[in-house]
């Protein structure tokens, strides 16, 4: 499905298998959108002794 996708990972070399489940998560972790927050106050007078 869509929002449960499944990959077919081969296991017979584990660097290879390593690499492949990698790229997924890379790729999901992308396709996620995911960005820092901005603050929420005003930092620009903080000082710092």
């Amino acid at each position: 499905t869509d929002q449960a996708p499944w990959h077919i990972i081969p296991a017979n070399h584990k660097w290879y298998r390593n690499l492949l489940v990698a790229e997924v998560l890379v790729e999901a972790l992308r396709d996620a959108g995911l960005s820092y927050p901005e603050p929420e106050e005003d930092l620009d007078g903080i000082v710092i002794e």
